[in-house]
């Protein structure tokens, strides 16, 4: 009998199985769908997986999950979008989003299966999982490829964008993160261009993005930078929508920081509706030294905040690392990442563990595809549960 008790924490058992959906079999039962991305659509969800056919080719999908927490078979075709750039290449999704003319961009990858060096596809749907366009291959320098798991993907008003975390082979230059704008025909949104390379270090210092956020008047990108002289440490820049830094944030357009002593990591960045920047990760003191998770929050002008903690980061005494966060419409943050299992957390909007939230509920996966979504009157968390055929992707509800 299907549970109505709403503890703040708990299951929404309302949701799918009791409060989880796995993904649907999209080529056997015994063949491997892993959970890539989630995004809202109107009161539904759009959820996208890499598969798996019977030879092992890879393939990209999405599905749309009801309020309910099942398979929209409205959706696709018998409730499926399946499919691969191009032919006889391996592809995967990486990223979607809901344009404002209502269709789905996906940001995926293609690689062929003798020399997996992927490269950075776009494609375009309707509503309904429909009439899809002509994949595009997004512009990167020839010898690069894209890391996995590192494309971004958001959508506001006339544009959208993506960002990128690029490799070359050893020996090689290594190429700068990129950000491309477009609009909704597919026109460049920078003028003349359609990226730009994302600049906050020196050259010789690696750069690694880890999240994109548009804003009406520019946007910014956070992530991690690391010297071979210093430890890594988080960064935040904000940008104009011509592409170039906006000098009232930060220094220059930039803020860098670290953890006191402590290597940082930046994974993900939740900004609130007055503008504040809640950046969530994990910290560590060496390479052998166990991670710690936390969160910390700036202001909209790249100040520490000191409402938030006392403008200090918060640290988690259990999870090593947050690897995705949300806000609610109460302003609280609920961070999702890794400790001995599965570990989600609620904050207040000063920094302090919210009392009322009781986290029941007993996930166990791995770290690759963990996104935390609020949707209204629960919060999703997309991420691989463990399964005899590897790993099969899982929606859980969280009540809010």
């Amino acid at each position: 009998m299907t549970s109505t008790t709403k503890q703040a924490g708990d299951y929404d058992r309302n949701f799918g199985q009791e409060g989880k959906f796995e993904l649907p079999c999209f080529f056997g039962s015994l063949l491997g769908r892993n959970f890539t991305a989630m995004v809202p659509q109107n009161h539904n969800t759009l959820v996208s997986a890499l598969v798996y056919d019977d030879a092992g080719k890879r393939h990209y999908a999405i599905i749309r999950l009801t309020p309910e927490g099942s398979l929209d078979t409205a959706f696709g075709r018998e409730g499926m979008f399946i499919g691969r750039f191009n032919e006889g290449e391996h592809s995967q999704p990486e990223a979607l989003a809901v344009l404002a003319d209502g269709r789905i961009a996906m940001l995926g990858l293609t690689a062929v299966p003798a020399r997996p060096f992927p490269k950075p596809m776009l494609l375009l749907l309707d509503q309904d999982g429909n009439s899809p366009t002509v994949p595009v291959m997004l512009e990167v320098p020839e010898a690069a490829a894209l890391v996995i798991g590192s494309g971004r993907l958001t959508a506001s008003g006339t544009h959208f964008m993506a960002a990128l975390n690029l490799y070359s082979p050893p020996g090689m230059p290594q190429p700068k993160p990129r950000v491309y704008r477009l609009d909704l025909q597919g026109n460049p949104g920078f003028p003349n261009r359609t990226f730009i390379e994302v600049k906050v270090a020196p050259d010789e210092d690696q750069v690694e993005i880890a999240a994109l956020v548009q804003l009406e008047d520019g946007f910014i990108v956070s992530g991690s930078r690391v010297s071979a002289s210093n430890a890594s440490e988080g960064f935040i820049a904000r940008y104009d929508n011509t592409g170039l830094l906006d000098a009232a944030f930060g220094e220059g357009g930039i803020i860098a920081f670290q953890v006191p002593g402590q290597a940082t990591r930046i994974n993900t960045l939740s900004r609130r509706s007055n503008g504040s920047l809640v950046v969530a990760g994990y910290s560590q003191t060496d390479e052998t030294s166990p991670s710690r998770a936390f969160h910390w929050q700036f202001t909209a002008l790249g100040a520490v905040d000191p409402a938030f903690n006392q403008g200090n980061p918060v640290v988690d005494d259990k999870a090593t690392a947050w690897y995705s966060a949300s806000l609610d419409s109460d302003g609280r943050l609920i961070t999702f990442g890794i400790g001995d299992i599965y570990l989600y957390r609620r904050y207040l909007p000063n920094g302090s563990i919210d009392p009322d939230y009781n986290p029941a509920a007993e996930l166990v996966g791995n770290q690759e595809g963990m996104v935390c979504l609020n949707h209204g009157r629960i919060t999703l968390l997309g991420y691989n549960a463990p399964a005899a055929i590897g790993v099969i992707g899982t929606v859980t509800a969280i009540q809010n």
